[in-house]
């Protein structure tokens, strides 16, 4: 049975667990290659990291074990109280705020991070901040991932994920920011960052392949902003019924007999990483 996510005041912490469970920390040699670019001008120890748009925290505790303390931000409450409450790293600090005026002092931060979140900044805003807060030689280091594919041993469903929210009923309720990940992939606005000599280091080479199932997959999916503004307009009934429909079809494509929690899948984030370095003039 689909989960139904109503959005009430009561339950919007559970969506958010919900979320966090879907998520995944970014490739780790993803972020051996910012460390690695961060090194080619500045040495260690590296005292701050600043990650930007956290939600539930994967990026900022991907970089912790590099930095003395990393800052994360993030608007949503309920993101920044259950990124805490998960967190093994006691080197974070988890603070309300907003990607168009970061808390920190100027050049005050060796790297500023913004993992699956930029699309939704003001960016000619955020990247002034990024270029006030960095100290010379330090990186920004952008990054995201598509739609991701499921695959399954014997069956093909590689983009039955795009299929569902691309083709079908939900294409008119993709916000525009984020199309400018899954459609555009991070191009338009993203050619330079206006603080950096250098060209944007683009590297899309990086992929995180986990194995799932049919309901974490639903589960994951009745997190994307596309399914909010479908309940918005439909209402919760109508949105359970959508979400059930694609639970089916998952079932259906891979013949699967038993309960959507037992029926196994594989699922492929394939991601895109853009870093640029301030000058140290």
């Amino acid at each position: 049975m689909a989960l139904n996510y109503v959005r009430t005041a009561a339950q919007a912490q559970t969506a958010v667990q919900a979320q966090s469970q879907c998520r995944h920390l970014p490739p780790e040699n993803m972020i051996k290659k910012i460390i690695g670019y961060l090194g080619e001008r500045l040495t260690t120890p590296y005292e701050t990291a600043v990650d930007v748009g956290c939600g539930s925290g994967q990026s900022s505790e991907a970089i912790a074990p590099y930095f003395k303390n990393v800052v994360a931000f993030d608007t949503n409450e309920n993101q920044l109280e259950n990124a805490q409450r998960r967190t093994n790293y006691f080197n974070i600090i988890y603070r309300k705020g907003s990607a168009e005026r970061i808390d920190c002092l100027d050049s005050s931060v060796t790297l500023v991070t913004a993992g699956q979140s930029s699309h939704w900044f003001d960016l000619p805003k955020f990247l002034a901040e990024v270029e006030r807060v960095l100290v010379p030689g330090g990186v920004l280091s952008v990054y995201g991932h598509y739609l991701p594919k499921l695959s399954h041993p014997t069956y093909s469903i590689e983009y039955l994920i795009e299929k569902f929210l691309v083709c079908g009923k939900l294409t008119e309720y993709m916000p525009e920011e984020s199309k400018k990940i899954y459609m555009d992939r991070y191009t338009h606005g993203y050619e330079k960052f206006p603080f950096s000599e250098e060209p944007v280091i683009r590297d899309e080479s990086y992929s995180v392949e986990l194995p799932t199932t049919v309901a974490d997959v639903v589960s994951y999916i009745s997190t994307f902003s596309s399914i909010t503004a479908y309940r918005e307009k439909h209402g919760d009934r109508a949105t359970a019924a959508l979400l059930q429909n694609f639970e089916n079809e998952l079932l259906d494509s891979v013949r699967s007999n038993k309960k959507p929690e037992e029926t196994n899948l594989s699922i492929l984030f394939r991601y895109i990483l853009l870093m640029g370095r301030k000058p140290f003039y």
